[in-house]
C-alpha cells in the first residue's frame, strides 16, 4: 500500500490503520485460498496468520536498507494485528458452505 499521501484530517496513525486494513484483506484472501484445510483449523490458522505476518516482516526487513524507508516495529505490529483479524472470520466460516461456481453453472442459470 502506498500511504505517503495522507487524506486531509487523517490522524497521526493513518498509516498504521492502512497497514492493518491491507494485511486484514491479505489474511482473508489467504484464508479463502486455504479453505480446503478447514478440517485442520489450528494448522490453517498458523499457516494463514504466520504466513501473512511473516510476509509483513519480510517487507519491513527488505525496505530497511532502502533510502527514505525504514524498518518500523509499529508497522509490523499493525501488519500482525491485521493478520490476526482473520481469526474472527475463521470462527464464522465454520458455518459457511462454499459452492464452486463455474461456466457450467452460469449456463444452467441462463436456461
Amino acid at each position: 500500500l502506498v500511504t505517503n499521501v495522507r487524506p486531509a484530517g487523517s490522524g497521526p496513525f493513518f498509516d498504521k490503520y492502512a497497514h492493518a486494513a491491507g494485511y486484514t484483506v491479505l489474511a482473508l484472501t489467504a484464508a479463502y485460498a486455504t479453505a480446503r484445510l478447514r478440517d485442520t483449523p489450528r494448522r490453517r490458522l498458523l499457516l494463514v496468520v504466520g504466513g501473512v505476518a511473516g510476509y509483513g516482516l519480510l517487507v519491513e526487513l527488505l525496505q530497511a536498507p532502502l533510502p527514505g524507508r525504514q524498518f518500523s516495529l509499529l508497522d509490523q505490529a499493525a501488519n500482525t494485528l491485521g493478520a490476526l483479524a482473520v481469526v474472527g472470520w475463521l470462527a464464522v466460516e465454520r458455518r459457511v458452505r462454499y459452492r464452486r461456481v463455474g461456466i457450467d453453472d452460469r449456463r444452467r442459470e441462463a436456461d
